[in-house]
Formats: C-alpha cells, structure tokens, sequence
C-alpha cells in the first residue's frame, strides 16, 4: 500500500516537473536574451 502511495506522488511530481518546465521555456522564450 505504501509503496503504490509512493510510486503515486512520484508520478503526480514528474506531471508538476513536466508542467514547470514548460512554463519555464515559455517565460524564456518571451524574456529578450540580453537579459540572460
């Protein structure tokens, strides 16, 4: 029971991790690159 509780949240966290990189590269893509 634990061990599919965790493989569960491990799954939930790489869909948030996915998400955020997206959001991070889309940011990115609209910040001018002499910023960086």
């Amino acid at each position: 029971m634990d061990r599919q509780r965790t493989q569960c949240s491990n799954l939930v966290a790489e869909i948030h991790l996915g998400r955020l990189r997206e959001n991070i590269e889309l940011v990115l893509e609209h910040v001018p690159v002499g910023v960086q």
